[in-house]
Parts: structure tokens; sequence; C-alpha cells
């Protein structure tokens, strides 16, 4: 049969229907390809500045992989998303690693890490630990100025063990409160509720109604 060209014409110019295509094919390619190295790059970066392993990298890395396979790089930020993917990785292991951890090395706001982060939560129905505040507790007293001794560290992880109905609600504040409150009932002035606060990354007042929920709850 006859042959049609596969040809149209744009502002009187003849061009070629398939090469258009080919070349919009390798356009695409080549855009998914930077995105993806753009993310590793994001990855690799935030691993290193927040001290996250290998196994932990990997895996943000495989989320990423699979958010991009349903197309959800598509209108928004592929550095804010692969950061959001490895969150969702560090939650799912159980690393003791929070948003606020991760919002001092991206440069975006939180509340935009939070939607992707449970956007693609939602998306993969990936199961997150609650983080216990026992995981902050040395974390936390190791940044303390002077630093606070393991044998408070160890009184306070009693103290949040008997608090495991408030393991989910806010673990790092609890944690400092825990440190806090056991300096206090031992008479230990330094050190003091600003600069534990500080070592923790939360505010005072959230420190003093955390202490508030653990002399509601904790027996001696």
């Amino acid at each position: 049969g006859k042959q049609v060209k596969s040809t149209y014409v744009v502002n009187g110019e003849s061009r070629d229907l398939v090469k258009e295509i080919i070349t919009q094919d390798k356009h695409s390619k080549l855009n998914g390809q930077q995105t993806t190295i753009k993310a590793n790059n994001e990855i690799t970066r935030l691993c290193d500045k927040l001290k996250i392993n290998e196994e932990v990298k990997q895996r943000g890395a495989e989320i990423f992989r699979d958010v991009k396979k349903e197309k959800m790089t598509a209108g928004r930020d592929a550095l804010v998303l692969s950061g959001a993917c490895l969150y969702l990785a560090c939650r799912e292991s159980g690393q003791s690693k929070t948003i606020k951890d991760f919002m001092k090395h991206c440069n975006c706001k939180t509340t935009k890490f939070i939607r992707y982060f449970r956007t693609v939560q939602k998306t993969f129905e990936i199961q997150t630990e609650i983080m216990s505040p026992k995981k902050y507790i040395s974390q936390i007293a190791s940044k303390t100025e002077p630093p606070i001794s393991t044998i408070i560290e160890r009184i306070a992880c009693d103290v949040v063990d008997q608090l495991k109905d408030k393991a989910g609600k806010d673990p790092v504040g609890l944690a400092a409160a825990a440190l806090c409150y056991v300096c206090r009932s031992k008479n230990i002035d330094q050190p003091t509720l600003r600069n534990i606060a500080h070592a923790a990354g939360v505010n005072e007042v959230t420190v003093r109604n955390r202490i508030k929920d653990i002399e509601k709850s904790y027996k001696k």
C-alpha cells in the first residue's frame, strides 16, 4: 500500500513526527536520570551530615526509586522528596533521627517536608516505629554542658519506661524532661533546664510541660 509520511506542519515548517517523539523521549529519560542523580547526591549528603548508616541510606534511595516509578516526582521538589524518603527509612528502621535534625540541613519549610513524608508513607504503606524517648536520652546527655553522667541516664531511662503511654508524644521533649527531672531529684544544679532543652533542640516550655507529665505518672 501507499506509505504515509509521518510529518506535520508548524508555522509553515514541515516536521518529522517520529523524530520529535524520539527527541522528546530522550529528553524525558535524561531529565529522569538527572533527577535520580540529584536525589542520590542529596541522600548521601544528608547521611554524611546526620551520621546515618549505609543500610538506611540504601533503603532511602530504594524508597525514592519507588516514588519515581509511581511518577510522584512530578510537580514536587526532588531534593525535599529525597530527604523525606530518607527520613521515612530512618523511621522504618527505628533510627533516632527527628524532623528537626533533618531541618537543620534541608533548605525547605518543615510543613512541606512533613507533607512529602506523609504522602510517601501513605502511598507505600510503610510502617514506622513509635520512637522511644530512651533512644534520645544518651544523645541529649552527651550534648549538655557539663555532660550528664551515665548514672543519671540510666535513671532517666527507668523514668520513661513507666511512661510508655506517652512514648509517642514528643519523644525528644520527654527524654529531655526525664533527664531534667532526675537531675532535680538528685539536687544537681548543672546542667540547667535551659541547657538540657538546648541540647535536645526543644524549647523550655516543652520540657516543663513534659516534666509535669512525669510528676503525674512516675512512681519512684
